[in-house]
């Protein structure tokens, strides 16, 4: 397993999938790394830089089709497996009793049903049309007492006072607590630590944010596991 490609965030079931000419990029690489931290400061020495860190950028670039394409495998799995059937609504039906202020003294009746409304009727002549999605978002059937009630409607939360709202917005938030950096976490001996440290310095250098977060971790847990 490459140790640059792992310090990159790229683990081991994901280098499995890369052809070989990554890994020989890899090695070129480490090998351009070795020789900038034993050469003295000098214009070369900067010109070295910029040439291992475009090296790295075309790495990374190779290797992304492969990451993405793992991507798209894992979003098919999760489309081909079957969610679970919500339950069927019952549907409207001709002679079902509907109660339309939600007592027994106003019964009406369903007296036609078709693909598309439902019509409900108190004799002699009162009728009153729906479509089946507003029937349904109404009314209710009750298998107790065979009848169609009147759904009740969840009343909203009563909001807060101005006040008490403006001082939410205004109270600081809490800063996160920082999490090690995966690459961090998988590296266990000393000898790794470091070099990982060294691999790392370079972009650290060039100004890269991440790669200075990195190698602040790693010096951190370099003094926690006591290398020498």
């Amino acid at each position: 397993m490459g140790k640059l490609l792992t310090i990159l965030g790229i683990d081991e079931a994901k280098q499995k999938r890369l052809p070989n000419d990554v890994f020989q990029a890899e090695m070129v690489i480490d090998g351009l790394q070795n020789v900038y931290a034993s050469s003295p400061e000098s214009y070369k020495k900067n010109q070295l830089a910029l040439a291992i860190s475009e090296s790295i950028r075309l790495l990374m670039a190779r290797v992304q089709p492969y990451l993405v394409e793992e991507k798209k495998e894992e979003e098919i799995k999760k489309e081909e497996k079957k969610l679970p059937e919500e339950p069927k609504q019952r549907m409207p039906q001709k002679g079902d009793i509907v109660l339309p202020t939600g007592t027994y003294s106003d019964e009406w009746f369903v007296s036609k049903v078709d693909e598309e409304y439902v019509a409900i009727t108190k004799l002699p002549n009162s009728t009153v049309k729906f479509t089946i999605q507003e029937f349904l978002k109404f009314y209710k059937w009750d298998e107790k007492v065979n009848r169609w009630f009147i759904q009740i409607k969840e009343e909203k939360p009563k909001e807060k006072p101005e006040k008490e709202q403006k001082k939410k917005k205004e109270e600081p938030k809490q800063p996160e607590p920082q999490t090690p950096h995966k690459a961090v976490e998988d590296l266990e001996s000393c000898d790794e630590i470091k070099d990982a440290i060294k691999g790392l310095n370079l972009l650290a250098k060039l100004g890269d944010d991440e790669a200075k977060e990195i190698v602040k971790q790693l010096k951190n847990k370099l003094k926690t596991q006591k290398c020498k």
